[in-house]
């Protein structure tokens, strides 16, 4: 098993939702390493609804031995389509 090594973890799953293999893999691996799970990034209106549900607006959190859990802001949207939003994103 690794020691005291930097890991991070790049998910498709939000760390809020059911538990599932990635929240149990990133759990056992902080026992004895620093791990950042990375949620994965929303568009703007999902992230909106995330915060009215969870009144969380922390980037940043570490509760206990979990890892840290980094929530990216998020993704407005039409990026693709005007220059001036995919230089904000």
């Amino acid at each position: 098993m690794l020691h005291n090594r930097d890991i991070l973890c790049l998910s498709v799953t939000d760390w809020d939702l059911i538990q599932q293999r990635p929240h149990h893999l990133a759990m056992e691996l902080a026992k004895n390493n620093r791990v950042l799970y990375i949620n994965p990034v929303y568009s703007l209106f999902t992230y909106l609804r995330n915060i009215k549900n969870k009144n969380r607006r922390i980037y940043l959190t570490k509760e206990g031995k979990n890892p840290y859990i980094l929530t990216c802001p998020p993704l407005l949207p039409l990026s693709e389509k005007y220059l001036f939003i995919e230089k904000i994103n």
